[in-house]
């Protein structure tokens, strides 16, 4: 995925949708992108703000752009979630009635008590 300022992505792991603010190294000489790598960061990291219920500012934080995905994706992945349910559900009602069909004779001789 590439990410730019600006961008609306979500953590891989949910939460709310936050918006790009910064991605470290996206421009050349940048003197705030030289104090964040400072700090420990490295070209690539994202810096995102969101919206928060329990504060009038917006919070923010840097994440590994891996970290992060276009929160389109979800509803992508979702529906193919349901797909794959639905056919996994299919499997096991199949299996279930062939296992009610068979004859299990078993007698005390079968196990060691």
């Amino acid at each position: 995925m590439d990410l730019k300022t600006g961008d609306i992505v979500m953590l891989k792991s949910g939460g709310p949708e936050m918006t790009i603010l910064r991605v470290i190294g996206e421009t050349e000489n940048n003197r705030m992108d030289e104090a964040m790598r400072m700090r420990g960061y490295d070209d690539g990291d994202v810096l995102c703000d969101w919206e928060s219920e329990n504060s009038t500012t917006r919070p923010r934080k840097v994440f590994k752009a891996v970290m992060l995905m276009d929160p389109n994706v979800v509803e992508e992945v979702e529906e193919e979630i349901t797909e794959d349910d639905e056919a996994v559900a299919d499997d096991v009602d199949s299996s279930e009635d062939s296992a009610e069909e068979e004859d299990f004779d078993f007698d005390d001789d079968d196990f060691d008590f």
